[in-house]
């Protein structure tokens, strides 16, 4: 568990969608990302991929950064790894029909 400012443990995933929610309403699409990418890590680890990836998907669609910023690369990087998941799984499922 993250500890917050006060010392406080918190939920890193009620942290992350707080940080999404308020960085989307003052316009910081940016920021969103930022949080969405680790919020989908966090999902990613506990198995969400599927979550993961329709979380992080519209909010790569939605920024708006240089091809060589190390933020857009990372959510890309972690997109691609999602769908690799996915498609990989979807493949060990169809093998065993």
């Amino acid at each position: 568990r993250a500890l917050r400012s006060d010392g406080a443990a918190g939920d890193p995933q009620a942290d992350y969608q707080r940080a999404i929610e308020l960085s989307q309403a003052q316009g910081s699409p940016a920021f969103a990302l930022g949080a969405g990418t680790g919020l989908a890590a966090l999902w990613r680890s506990q198995g969400r991929s599927r979550e993961a990836r329709a979380l992080l998907a519209p909010l790569l669609d939605e920024v708006v950064l240089p091809a060589d910023c190390t933020l857009a690369a990372d959510a890309s990087r972690l997109l691609q790894a999602l769908a690799e998941g996915e498609t990989q799984a979807a493949s060990r499922v169809s093998n065993l029909v």
